[in-house]
């Protein structure tokens, strides 16, 4: 399925504006990607917003040739 596809099918699901859920779906794909993208030095892996882990919650993930 193709982006725009999905945004037009959860805005008619749940009755909401396509950019809003577009804007969602953005700030989604960055988030599961960040970590793949840039990498925290030192061998954890981390998502942006993930500021209070003290429990050993960051798993490392393998960096996948692309």
């Amino acid at each position: 399925m193709e982006k725009d596809e999905l945004v037009k099918a959860i805005a008619r699901k749940r009755k909401l504006e396509p950019a809003a859920v577009e804007t969602i779906i953005n700030e989604t794909i960055a988030e599961l990607a960040s970590p793949y993208l840039f990498p925290v030095p030192g061998g954890k892996v981390g998502f942006i917003n993930d500021n209070h882990c003290t429990n050993n919650c960051k798993e490392k993930v393998a960096i996948s040739p692309i």
